[in-house]
């Protein structure tokens, strides 16, 4: 916490470059979505369905990622793969 630190850690940690996809993601989650007209709440970010081996276990991921509530695009923006590779997958 910031209140343990000493001056010069402080001075040095406020002056530091920010992380600016640090700052996205907290942005970006959670995420807010409307389920069959009641907003449902998306804890779990993206990153998290798949942090085992990308290539290994993709099309199960991506099959929960999408059950989660993630949307098609969002899934193929983030493997960096078609929108049509997605809708295979599912």
């Amino acid at each position: 916490m910031i209140f343990d630190m000493t001056l010069m850690e402080y001075t040095e940690y406020v002056s530091s470059d920010f992380n600016l996809d640090a700052i996205d993601i907290v942005y970006d989650s959670p995420k807010l979505i409307i389920v069959d007209g009641k907003y449902k709440v998306l804890k779990k970010r993206i990153e998290t369905f798949f942090e085992q081996d990308r290539d290994i276990n993709r099309n199960s991921s991506v099959k929960n990622a999408y059950k989660y509530g993630y949307t098609k695009s969002e899934i193929a923006r983030f493997l960096n793969i078609s929108h049509t590779a997605v809708n295979k997958i599912l």
